[in-house]
């Protein structure tokens, strides 16, 4: 009887420990479900947008589909197919479309647009949020719910002139004609910048990789200084016109001209014989625009350049400031060669295809010289009928009607008369060529030279001027023009308008 007493005691407190047990584990599970033990992870939405001119998004394009495993009872996000997914949120960028005006964000350093509106870009962030139940240590219960909280999309930032769709095509006619390193630039009549392409680009996800890759493609070409060249012997044409010197001014080139003892060769060896200012910039004739450039007044010569923009910067946005290039002072010009130099678009001179661009709008509009702008307003909620605009400068005449309307026809006899790759077949265009020596030779000894065109179309009524450079290029006939034709074809061929 002793023993089955005993026996009996030890099954008591056996069975009411199993009970308490129980009792606690069921305690843990009612925590749980009344939300005294849960945790959460955090899911980055994306922040503001940076919009094109037609509203379309340059980031937060491409989605992203993310589910949750659970490693050491703690929950961890992972991407997946978006077969299976738990939570879809986006991923800022996915091409690289005007990566240089658009810049990068990586938290500790951000550039280009990315860097001149971050706190009002990041003041537009949205967050969801997966919430598991949890023990308490923390560790996730399986299989019971989780809440989620999603994220709502992105529908503010910050709208720019700038047009998605023509970037694109820009970058595919400049792979198309072996662009890969240089710069386009596209702006219509009022000024506002359609396209900026700098070449070689990058991946702005992986800024690392770029910092001392070769070509430097972190560097913005598109606002950079160059040496210039040939098209700058438009603003030689313009200011002799603009001092009365009578379009029917001639020079007879033998093929050379002397300057004080320095002799300047023109391209045709031969020369051009007795030639006039329409027939100088078809034919691009040195020793023409050297004689020109000897009769006009220096002073007034500079001043002009100034006005047209040239030898100063334009700041595009908060942070994103243009190249001023150079122009040489008027007692560097008093030395004879460097100012048959000016004349022709080389020595101490150089220019961006900002500038050059621009430049080129003022003569394709009848002589108004714009405001440029990059930068349209910024937006809460871009579905607002009510967008927040940047309102553009008026233009500034700097030259006549007259003037203009004579550069406008000469340019459209040079591509007709001598740089045919510039010519599209489908709209009619007007341009430039230039091949500017740098000084700077290759190791076989081959002087590097960068090429440019600069034109406009249509032809009759003038919508969109672009420019091209090309670094080392061979001629800006054979390197920069068919970039020029490829855009301009394209441009009407998917109706592009302004």
């Amino acid at each position: 009887m002793k023993r089955l007493y005993i026996i009996g005691i030890l099954s008591v407190l056996i069975s009411g420990g199993l009970i308490y047990r129980i009792a606690s584990l069921q305690g843990n599970i009612i925590l749980a479900d009344a939300g005294g033990g849960s945790v959460s992870i955090t899911v980055d939405g994306g922040y503001g947008n940076i919009y094109d001119r037609n509203k379309k998004s340059f980031t937060n394009t491409d989605r992203v589909y993310l589910a949750v495993k659970t490693e050491g009872g703690k929950p961890v996000l992972t991407e997946v197919t978006a077969e299976d997914y738990l939570f879809e949120t986006t991923r800022r960028y996915n091409e690289a479309n005007a990566v240089h005006i658009l810049g990068y964000n990586s938290g500790e350093t951000a550039t280009g647009i990315e860097r001149a509106y971050k706190n009002y870009l990041e003041s537009l962030r949205q967050e969801g949020k997966i919430t598991f139940p949890a023990n308490a240590k923390g560790a996730v219960l399986d299989g019971l719910d989780y809440q989620i909280t999603p994220n709502e999309p992105v529908s503010g930032g910050v709208v720019l002139t700038l047009d998605k769709d023509v970037g694109r095509l820009v970058r595919e006619a400049a792979a198309r004609e072996g662009l890969t390193k240089g710069a386009v630039v596209i702006m219509n009549m009022s000024g506002d910048i359609i396209a900026s392409e700098s070449f070689p680009d990058f991946d702005p996800t992986n800024i690392a990789d770029y910092v001392n890759a070769p070509d430097s493609p972190l560097y913005n070409r598109a606002f950079a200084p160059f040496a210039v060249g040939s098209v700058f012997k438009l603003t030689a044409a313009a200011e002799a016109l603009h001092e009365n010197i009578s379009p029917d001014y001639t020079y007879n080139c033998k093929g050379y001209i002397d300057v004080k003892g320095v002799r300047f060769n023109c391209h045709s060896w031969a020369g051009h014989g007795i030639i006039d200012i329409h027939d100088a910039i078809v034919y691009s004739c040195n020793p023409f625009f050297i004689s020109l450039c000897s009769d006009i007044s220096l002073s007034k010569y500079l001043g002009n350049l100034s006005a047209y923009g040239f030898g100063t910067s334009s700041t595009l946005a908060p942070g994103i400031v243009t190249s001023s290039g150079n122009l040489p002072t008027i007692s560097e010009l008093q030395v004879p060669a460097e100012r048959a130099n000016l004349s022709f678009g080389q020595g101490k001179l150089t220019a961006s295809p900002f500038q050059i661009c621009r430049f080129t709008v003022s003569i394709a509009s009848g002589g108004l010289l714009p405001s440029p702008r990059l930068v349209m307003g910024v937006a809460d909620n871009i579905n607002d009928a009510k967008l927040a605009e940047v309102n553009p400068v008026p233009p500034v005449r700097v030259m006549s009607e007259e003037t203009a309307e004579f550069l406008r026809a000469a340019m459209f006899d040079t591509i007709k008369t001598s740089v045919k790759t510039a010519v599209p077949e489908n709209v009619t265009a007007a341009g430039k060529t230039s091949t500017a020596q740098t000084g700077h030779y290759r190791a076989d000894g081959k002087e590097i030279v960068h090429v440019w065109f600069t034109g406009f179309f249509p032809y009759e009524n003038p919508e969109y001027a672009v420019t091209v450079v090309v670094e080392d290029g061979i001629s800006g006939t054979l390197t920069a023009a068919p970039v020029f034709r490829e855009i301009a074809e394209q441009f009407r061929h998917k109706n592009i308008t302004k």
